[in-house]
């Protein structure tokens, strides 16, 4: 599972296909040498379902015989993006997937790319060695080169669906959104559209019309209700929307009026899952209600009545972005936190934050620009007994739901910036380091000077 996840990291993302109706790429997929595959494959790559982060960040390889990075390697994969005679990012990294010794990855580490338009990815020959032995301490040697490798690919965003995959309270409906599109017509597959709760035979009922809900002028609107018998959706569980790949064909013109010249295209398989909590959300140090300028770790708090088993330490935990309209944008990682190993009697889960392309844990992260940033937590972070006080209801047994914490990063502020603490500090409420390590019952104990958490704050021993 692991090794999945570090491979995942490499790729382009999940639910990517060809367009089985899309007009040809400008530049043909490149034929590649014998005894390489690609993943993604080359052509169209749809960033549109918000549902999962999407995006160039990097390209992995796979060999019919084991491989492994050059060390002597100098000369980096090179990303083109439009202009193809100039270079848009380069990098020097190269890794593998050490389960299998035939899969490799090179990452572009300076941003995620997810802007519409033509790429060319050029990987060198040597960037990766055939394994052809190992040394006496016991380490694979290997000194045939690998062959170079040539990719093309299309991204292209057609649509969008709002509200996006995240925790929701109730579910009424949602948007599937053709900002471009003069026509929107729905085929045959759209009788096979699902909304569904996850782990469950039934299916939900639904309706959906065609409408100009945004008031651009178009009626280029999918808009979805999910009413049960009149009512909302309010049940806990997890919900999916799942749109098959051409379910809608839609056509765009030069400026996005009718027209005899246009493209016509139809949309890949969208899935988006909406989380209605079991229970009431744990609270997350930072509060999400105090803006930050930079982040370090996250504290997530254990409600009363919750018997936590353990975290899921392999979960990982991504920090988006937030546009101007409040909606979480998923084509970009930021970093994203884990959850550290559980002592049993903390209070809190402790979530370490790492570089989403080279895994490296971070000391601290500071956001490239000023905004609104979302932490969304994975499902089954937190796994244990939930008392029927929480659940309001019966006693639930099993894992948390995923989790959105919005927090606003300011770039005129030094830190973080948390309420004044009016308990009284003097009664025993454990002092704990921002690792998560009890070193105090109180805080008027002797401590090193250094930021400590207790009673849900963060307080300052000089």
């Amino acid at each position: 599972m692991k090794r999945n996840l570090l491979l995942t990291s490499l790729l382009l993302s999940a639910v990517q296909a060809l367009f089985g109706h899309s007009p040809e790429p400008v530049n043909p997929p490149a034929e590649l040498p014998d005894g390489i595959s690609v993943a993604p494959a080359q052509g169209f790559v749809d960033t549109s379902n918000n549902a999962f982060p999407k995006g160039v960040s990097g390209i992995g390889l796979t060999f019919t015989q084991e491989i492994m990075p050059n060390p002597e390697n100098t000369e980096p994969a090179t990303l083109y993006y439009q202009d193809f005679s100039t270079p848009a990012e380069q990098t020097l990294t190269a890794t593998i997937d050490i389960m299998t010794w035939m899969t490799g990855g090179v990452l572009f580490k300076e941003r995620v790319w997810t802007l519409p338009g033509l790429y060319k990815i050029e990987i060198p020959e040597g960037m990766f060695l055939f394994v052809d032995g190992v040394d006496a301490d016991g380490e694979r040697t290997g000194s045939a080169h690998a062959p170079g490798v040539t990719l093309y690919y299309e991204i292209y965003r057609g649509y969008t669906v709002l509200p996006g995959s995240g925790t929701v309270e109730r579910i009424d409906g949602a948007v599937l959104r053709f900002p471009d599109a003069f026509e929107v017509r729905p085929t045959d597959l759209a009788s096979e559209i699902q909304f569904y709760m996850d782990n469950s035979a039934d299916e939900y009922a639904y309706s959906y019309e065609i409408t100009d809900e945004d008031g651009d002028g178009r009626v280029n609107d999918v808009v979805f209700s999910f009413l049960q018998s009149g009512r909302v959706v309010t049940a806990p569980g997890v919900y999916g929307l799942n749109i098959p790949a051409g379910a809608f064909e839609f056509r765009i013109s030069a400026d996005g009026a009718p027209s005899e010249d246009y493209t016509e295209w139809k949309n890949q398989e969208i899935l988006v899952k909406y989380t209605i909590p079991h229970a009431p959300r744990p609270e997350m140090d930072p509060d999400p209600d105090y803006a930050v300028k930079s982040f370090d770790t996250f504290l997530m708090y254990l409600p009363d009545g919750f018997d936590l088993w353990f975290p899921d330490t392999m979960g990982q935990s991504p920090l988006y972005g937030v546009d101007e309209d409040g909606v979480v944008d998923t084509t970009r990682v930021y970093a994203y936190a884990k959850a550290q190993p559980y002592e049993e009697g903390d209070p809190f889960i402790t979530l370490r934050l790492y570089d989403p392309l080279t895994h490296q844990m971070l000391d601290s992260y500071t956001p490239p620009t000023a905004g609104m940033y979302c932490l969304r937590t994975v499902p089954s972070l937190l796994f244990g007994s939930w008392a029927p006080s929480l659940t309001g209801g019966e006693e639930y047994t099993g894992g948390s739901d995923a989790y959105d914490y919005f927090y606003t990063v300011e770039s005129d502020l030094t830190g973080v910036s948390c309420p004044g603490i009016e308990a009284d500090l003097t009664q025993p409420r454990g002092v704990y380091t921002l690792l998560g390590v009890k070193v105090a019952d109180t805080v008027t104990e002797s401590l090193p000077g250094g930021l400590y958490i207790s009673g849900g704050r963060k307080i300052l021993v000089k």
